[in-house]
């Protein structure tokens, strides 16, 4: 379940054991790496409908670095420190389990906005690790609104990168802001806030709302996590450009089922950059490159907010056509 692992810096993970045993040598671990918020607390409800269609799937979500709410300094950790998180972590997993059961671990990941930029780079020093040599497969990559190349050429990062070149101090605002908020609402009055902010009003009833509104208010409570996500997304701006050496290892020279998934409308992702990375690696075999065409109820960059129904089914039928043709 909701765990706080007991590492530097204090971290928030998502475990849940699998419903069925697999018999033999082998495990199948579920991993779920977060966008930016990284709190896994609002992909619980998406990973717990997975496990039902998959019930040997272990589930390891995990929060990104700095966002558990627990620190009490201001430290920030940068993407670098973020991809070598996840590596320790998932490699922890992957000993422990050939150690204590001598199962090898079958490894299905879900990574989301930028914690696909995160897992790739992670999966490379997993895969390049002489430790893991015959304890890991890579079976199935899923990348949902894959922020992984450009993200300043996106909607979004226009604005973000506009502040940042004009040194306007959003990060300062927003930490003035919360501070604000938490002198004058209870904790009843911010989960109101929160679910009028956050989750649109048709949805308010869907399935799994009450994981993203402790989400919501976890984020809004602390000064820690706000000043985290910022200060990691100013540097996505920087970071996330046109190096396209990762991405034509990761498309071009794995032989795992890859899956990627865009929203039809993505402030995050511009049109341009969906389209070469569509053109660029969208062709191989045993991966399905595809953007939302659902006009009525699109899937939104968010879905883990309050489409966490309705986008399982969809990872589900696509894990299952991918894998499952062999």
């Amino acid at each position: 379940m909701l765990n706080l692992l007991d590492i530097e810096p204090k971290t928030t993970i998502y475990h849940k054991l699998p419903l069925k045993n697999l018999d033999g040598d082998e495990c199948d671990l579920l991993l779920m790496i977060p966008g930016n918020p990284g709190l896994i607390e609002f992909y619980m409800t998406y990973l717990d409908l997975i496990q039902e269609q998959f019930p040997y799937m272990e589930i390891l979500g995990i929060s990104h670095a700095g966002f558990s709410g627990s620190a009490i300094s201001e430290k920030t950790y940068d993407l670098s420190f973020q991809i070598s998180h996840k590596y320790d972590i998932v490699k922890k997993f992957i000993l422990d389990k050939y150690a204590s059961a001598g199962k090898k671990t079958n490894l299905y990941t879900l990574a989301h906005s930028m914690g696909c930029y995160v897992y790739q780079r992670a999966l490379w020093e997993i895969l390049h690790d002489k430790e893991l040599d015959g304890k890991v497969t890579v079976k199935f990559s899923g990348l949902i609104t894959p922020t992984i190349l450009d993200i300043a050429q996106s909607p979004s990062g226009t604005k973000v990168n506009f502040m940042i070149n004009w040194n306007i101090p959003f990060i300062w605002f927003a930490l003035l802001l919360c501070s604000f908020l938490n002198l004058i609402l209870s904790e009843e009055a911010m989960q109101n806030v929160v679910a009028l902010r956050l989750i649109p009003r048709r949805k308010r009833k869907a399935l799994g709302v009450e994981n993203s509104i402790v989400g919501g208010v976890k984020l809004l409570k602390s000064k820690e996590i706000i000043n985290q996500a910022l200060t990691l997304a100013s540097e996505e701006m920087k970071e996330i450009n046109s190096d396209h050496k990762i991405n034509d290892w990761y498309f071009h020279h794995l032989s795992d089922k890859k899956w990627v998934f865009f929203a039809n409308k993505d402030r995050w992702i511009g049109n341009k950059t969906r389209e070469y990375l569509i053109q660029q690696y969208g062709n191989g075999s045993g991966q399905k490159f595809e953007i939302c065409n659902n006009k009525s109820e699109p899937i939104m960059h968010n879905f883990c907010v309050s489409q966490s129904e309705e986008f399982a089914d969809i990872t589900v039928n696509r894990i299952k056509a991918l894998c499952e043709s062999d």
